[in-house]
């Protein structure tokens, strides 16, 4: 669920990102996260992905949580927020795309 412009159903991260890197990303881009971040995801969540894709909630962008994996919040021109609840591992999300093909 998200409130006022964040998400207000459990733990996050608010992770800062280099100017204009979230500008240059199309929209629902992928984000590559830094060492950094996922060292702050692993210490915060418990679980660091690789990536996380963009929805920019400043523009009401997907509020659907169905299958949600992964997903960074953008409510900044320079900060994403990262719900704990659909953090996963890299090898959980294949596990998860390939149950849905199947």
């Amino acid at each position: 669920p998200i409130e006022n412009g964040r998400f207000a159903g459990g733990p996050v991260t608010v992770l800062t990102v280099p100017a204009g890197e979230l500008d240059a990303l199309p929209s629902l881009g992928k984000l590559y996260l830094t060492d950094e971040q996922k060292e702050q995801l692993l210490e915060d969540a418990g679980v660091a992905p690789s990536f996380l894709w963009i929805f920019d909630l400043r523009k009401g962008e997907n509020e659907c949580t169905c299958n949600a994996a992964n997903r960074g919040l953008r409510i900044s021109e320079d900060q994403v927020e990262v719900p704990h609840e659909y953090l996963m591992s890299d090898e959980d999300v294949e596990k998860m795309l390939d149950s849905l093909e199947n």
